[in-house]
């Protein structure tokens, strides 16, 4: 007759491994969010550039870098609008009260 082997004990596997989480792939902020980030960053570099005049310059650089940004291109809008405005308003004040030279 053929003997009965006794069943061995179940082999210790490890457990499996949780199967990973997906990255997280937060909302960007609003527009209009966006674009005070912007005002800000404009802000605070220009009055940076009293101190260092160059300043102005970092700001402007990280407004041209949010433009790579797909959910963040309103923060170099919030910024550049001011800056257009600004400078419109200074022609039309020019044109008006021409400067005197004399």
């Amino acid at each position: 007759m053929s003997e009965i082997i006794p069943p061995s004990e179940p082999s210790q596997q490890p457990p499996a491994p949780p199967p990973p989480q997906p990255d997280y792939q937060g909302k960007p902020p609003g527009k209009l969010l966006c674009a005070a980030i912007g005002f800000g960053i404009l802000i605070v570099t220009s009055a940076g550039s009293y101190v260092l005049p160059p300043f102005f310059l970092l700001g402007l650089v990280a407004a041209i870098a949010s433009l790579f940004f797909a959910g963040y291109r309103f923060i170099f809008l919030g910024y550049i609008i001011p800056v257009g405005v600004a400078l419109l308003a200074a022609i039309c004040y020019c044109s008006v009260y021409p400067p005197d030279f004399k």
